[in-house]
């Protein structure tokens, strides 16, 4: 005779919802608006941490080739975000050794942080955008998870 089992109910434990933030940047070229997200992500990362000074601590190399501007910006981000973490920089100027619609060449100037006050998990495609608006301005718009 099989062994009966007995159903147990399936308890649910709530999951915290997270929490997104909306880079917002704006230049009147694309490189203007890839400086100026980088810009507004630290100051996710930590506010006030690229005011002041412009002295840097450390630079790093980056090439970047992505299908479309638009994922090209997202993957720059992530690109400054990871080496963020792993080098316990953030990374406040950029100087474009070449800057074009689906590739980039940098150079990321950084300075050395002692801790982060908030914790960006990932810089997303959902919804990324970059474009011109009527006045012939760039805009960009791009999700972060925290």
């Amino acid at each position: 005779m099989p062994a009966t089992m007995e159903h147990t109910p399936v308890e649910h434990t709530p999951v915290e919802h997270v929490t997104d933030v909306v880079l917002r940047a704006s230049g009147v070229n694309r490189k203007e608006v890839f400086r100026n997200a980088l810009r507004q992500m630290n100051e996710v990362l930590k506010p006030g941490s690229c005011q002041g000074p412009r002295h840097s601590d450390c630079c790093m190399r980056i090439r970047i080739e992505s299908p479309d501007s638009v994922a090209l910006l997202v993957d720059f981000l992530s690109e400054a975000l990871a080496l963020s973490l792993i080098q316990k920089t953030l990374f406040c100027y950029v100087y474009f050794d070449l800057f074009e619609e689906k590739r980039l060449s940098a150079r990321l100037f950084g300075r050395w942080h002692h801790g982060l006050e908030n914790e960006i998990k990932a810089v997303t495609y959902h919804e990324a955008e970059l474009r011109k608006n009527v006045d012939g301005n760039w805009i960009a718009n791009i999700i972060c998870d925290l």
